[in-house]
């Protein structure tokens, strides 16, 4: 489908809703394989700041591992197409299976507005979240092996964004600021994600994440 067809066909979607379930959390569960319980083995966060008594708590939306269905389980060379639809009409291709996003918040469609937003026979899904990508997984530092990334926008400055299912969501995700020979002193933990334009992709903070992208 064309961009101008794209539009077009946007300008005359009717949203049958002014609100939506959100959550602000995903959790990725893992069981004891004694106990037989679960325990949270990872998850990430996706909250808008807060007032609270003692002043105002920062938002906080966490960096996640995203797997279009062509990733395979270990290394990410040699995998497929990534095709995501962007918030404005635009492909995104990454010859990897894999990409890194920012979550910036879990929603739910109601059901009884499915029926208006996608044709007959089109199955949607029932968790969905709204990401801002960063740019494609390739070319690993020679030096120390890192994946280098960065904030993926359109040609006025705004993020590119998309809706994806949260089911692709393989996990948490590590970034690295790109310091440069000095650390800006206004960085924070808080503020990192939005002032800093490069990063690298942290692979040694568990085996699993290790094997998935070596």
């Amino acid at each position: 489908m064309q961009r101008a067809e794209l539009e077009r066909r946007l300008d005359n979607v009717r949203i049958p809703f002014i609100r939506l379930p959100v959550w602000h959390r995903i959790k990725f569960l893992r069981k004891d394989p004694v106990t037989d319980k679960n325990s949270t083995a990872d998850s990430i966060h996706c909250r808008p700041s807060q007032i609270q008594k003692r002043g105002i708590l920062p938002g906080r939306f966490d960096t996640a591992l995203v797997n279009d269905g062509t990733g395979e389980d270990t290394g990410v060379e040699g995998s497929g197409l990534l095709i995501i639809l962007a918030s404005r009409p635009r492909l995104i291709y990454s010859l990897l299976g894999y990409h890194i996003c920012r979550v910036r918040v879990v929603f739910s469609l109601p059901k009884n507005s499915l029926s208006v937003l996608f044709n007959p026979g089109i199955e949607a899904h029932e968790h969905l979240a709204y990401v801002q990508w960063f740019s494609p997984l390739s070319n690993p530092d020679p030096n120390h092996g890192l994946y280098k990334v960065s904030p993926k926008k359109n040609t006025d400055g705004s993020f590119v964004c998309s809706i994806i299912p949260v089911a692709n969501i393989r996990r948490s995700v590590h970034l690295f600021p790109r310091f440069g020979q000095f650390a800006p002193k206004e960085w924070t933990s808080t503020n990192v994600l939005d002032s800093c334009n490069t990063f690298f992709v942290n692979s040694f903070t568990d085996r699993h994440l290790y094997r998935i992208l070596y």
